[in-house]
Order: structure tokens, then C-alpha cells, then sequence
């Protein structure tokens, strides 16, 4: 299982295909907790930036952010800075192969006992944690102190979802496409939502059954403009 949760909505969110996913920065007393004994029990919880700043009235917390989390996660957030189009900064992902990227929109010094995922390799900021994993208890968080491009979030998120035992969607999905998945039994329902602005086609396979129709799927399903198909498998 895998439950995220931040301040801001990021492009991989596509990613999550068997579990629904909450998105929020505000956290109350009982949400925190709760987060905590899902982790703890065996859950893998993954949290962005501005996690937990804020409770339900919009006051914000005068604890040390992640703000009831910070065992959990195993970081605190030490200094921030808003990143803009002059003064993004490289990091190293230390989990995909050294890869170097810039930040984006927001920047977190993180302490705390949690192993460092992506560290910055420039200016002032050389050597400071960005990015986390912690074991706690049966389970495992992942904090993200930055935005990263799209396809080193995706690539970073896909290998927490593996580590995870949480399988992606089955084939590609384009740009702007998104597909959200069901179970039901041993049966998989795949929606997918054409968000393109434009007729777009999938490529599915053809192993795959129109679930209103009830006829099996050609090899590529087409989605008309703000369209959408339910298939099965």
C-alpha cells in the first residue's frame, strides 16, 4: 500500500494505479497519527514539500515541520526557500544512478536520521539533504524537500511503488492521460480520462475488454477530445 501526501499536486500522481491517493498540507492531530500507525504497520507513505504546515482552521503549526510527522519521516525541515526560474539549484539523486537535476518551486534543508535519496552539488547548498527515505516500524516514508522534472519524479516514484509491491498501470500511458484503476475480485478496471484536448489513442495490447460494451478491445483504444473508456482485464 501506498498513501501520498503534500503540499502540491505533482505530475506523478498518475502513477498510483491500484490505491486511491490524498493529496493535502493541512493535517490534523488524529490525520497525523493516523499516518504514523500506517506506516508503522507495514504502510509506505510518501510526503512532498509543505507537508503538514498548516491544521484544519488554516493556523499554522509552531512545531518543527513535518509538524507530527517528524518521527516518522525521520527529518525536519531546517531552512526554505522558494524556488524561481533564476535560481534553481542541481542536486544528485543518489538512488538513480547519480543522476544529476535541478530543484523546482519550493527548497528544504532536511536533518534528522533519515538516509538521504538526492543531496544539492551546488553553491550554498552543497551537501544538504533534499530528499529522504526512513524505515519506521514495518513500513517506510519517503519525503520530498523539492519538486524534481517529471521524468526523474517519475522515475523515483516508480521505484518506491516497486520497492513497495504496488504494480503501475500495464501499458503506456500518453501525456495528459490519465487512468485510474479499481479492483473487483481478481478483475482490474482501468478508466481512462482524455485530458489532451485532442482525440488520442492508447495502446493497450488487445488483451483488454470494453467493460460497457462487453467486446474485446482492439490493440489501441481511442479516446474522443474529453473522452474517456473503461476497460478490463
Amino acid at each position: 500500500y501506498v498513501f501520498m501526501v503534500g503540499g502540491i499536486v505533482m505530475g506523478a500522481v498518475g502513477l498510483w494505479a491500484q490505491k486511491n491517493t490524498s493529496i493535502v498540507s493541512w493535517a490534523r492531530d488524529k490525520a497525523q497519527k493516523k499516518l504514523e500507525n500506517y506506516t508503522e504497520q507495514g504502510g509506505t507513505l510518501i510526503t512532498t514539500f509543505l507537508t503538514s504546515v498548516k491544521d484544519e482552521y488554516n493556523t499554522g503549526y509552531t512545531d518543527t515541520l513535518p509538524a507530527g510527522l517528524t518521527r516518522v519521516c525521520g527529518v525536519t525541515v531546517e531552512e526554505v526557500d522558494p524556488v524561481y526560474e533564476e535560481n534553481h539549484t542541481n542536486l544528485k539523486l543518489e538512488g538513480l544512478d547519480g543522476r544529476i537535476c535541478q530543484d523546482g518551486i519550493w527548497s528544504e534543508f532536511l536533518g534528522g536520521e533519515a538516509k538521504a535519496l538526492a543531496r544539492y552539488v551546488e553553491d550554498y547548498k552543497t551537501g544538504q539533504k533534499v530528499i529522504a527515505s526512513h524505515e519506521y516500524g514495518k513500513g517506510k516514508a519517503v519525503y520530498l524537500g523539492t519538486d524534481l522534472p517529471d521524468d526523474a519524479l517519475k522515475d523515483l516514484l516508480a521505484g518506491v511503488l516497486e520497492e513497495s509491491g504496488v504494480s503501475g498501470v500495464p501499458f503506456a500511458v500518453p501525456d495528459k492521460v490519465q487512468v485510474v484503476v479499481r479492483e473487483a475480485g481478481e478483475k482490474k478496471i482501468y478508466f481512462l480520462f482524455n485530458f489532451t484536448g485532442e482525440e488520442t489513442s492508447v495502446s493497450v495490447g488487445g488483451y483488454y475488454t470494453d467493460y460497457i460494451t462487453g467486446e474485446s478491445c482492439p490493440e489501441s483504444v481511442t479516446l474522443e477530445r474529453n473522452g474517456f473508456a473503461i476497460i478490463c482485464s
